[in-house]
């Protein structure tokens, strides 16, 4: 578990080029997890549950993630989102 949870963050980190300051990006790469539990539930023995202060984040992203969406077409339409940036700047 602690290897995929580390490995979308490594494609986050490679793929996901954001200019916002290091701590949004970093609540950002943490909130990312979650789809882990939407997409590859089949290779996780149990749901990724993320820090505490990330959950209204995490619970945004599910809810605006679509099946077929990559990574890179989601983090643009969240960040088009004033709410979902301003749910993030209140981490």
């Amino acid at each position: 578990m602690i290897c995929v949870h580390e490995i979308i963050h490594l494609f986050t980190h490679r793929y996901v080029k954001l200019t916002i300051n290091p701590k949004a990006y970093n609540d950002y790469k943490e909130s990312l997890t979650v789809l882990l539990n939407i997409e590859f539930r089949d290779l996780i023995e149990s749901d990724d549950r993320g820090y505490e202060q990330h959950q209204l984040v995490r619970r945004f992203i599910a809810d605006h993630y679509h099946k077929g969406m990559t990574v890179a077409s989601l983090t643009e339409q969240l960040f088009a989102n004033q709410e979902f940036c301003k749910l993030l700047e209140s981490v």
